[in-house]
């Protein structure tokens, strides 16, 4: 039967990120099945093996004009694709955006999401939440 087999959601809420690296995903509702827990520095998640439905919030002050990307990668794979980018031409610009995705994982992988900016940025804040979906086949 479909449905949710599991789910978990994160958060950050950091007064800073440093521009090219992983966003630290602190648990705020965990998984109690084990398929979806943080790794034991909080940069990435593991997943075990199935269908994942993945929604992610992002929300920063831009100090200069420039720009900010949140690139998601399942496996260590960056997926751009799927990710969230927010430019502004002034600067003490609120900036943010937010992605939903299915994504398959036929093996155990990692999930994390890299922050970019080209500006210094304030008060980065991120919420993210994972469900492993019963999917019949």
């Amino acid at each position: 039967m479909p449905g949710t087999e599991a789910a978990a959601s994160f958060f950050s809420d950091l007064r800073e990120v440093p521009s090219g690296t992983p966003i630290p995903l602190y648990p705020l509702t965990p998984d109690p099945t084990g398929a979806i827990t943080p790794a034991p520095d909080y940069l990435s998640l593991l997943l075990q093996p199935g269908f994942y439905l993945v929604t992610f919030d992002v929300a920063a002050v831009l100090l200069q004009p420039g720009y900010l990307q949140v690139t998601p990668a399942v496996g260590g794979v960056p997926q751009v694709n799927l990710g969230v980018y927010f430019r502004t031409a002034v600067g003490d610009s609120s900036a943010g955006g937010s992605r939903t995705f299915l994504f398959n994982a036929p093996a155990a992988t990692t999930f994390s999401l890299t922050y970019n900016a080209s500006a210094p940025t304030t008060s980065v804040t991120t919420t993210l939440t994972v469900q492993k979906l019963n999917r019949a086949e």
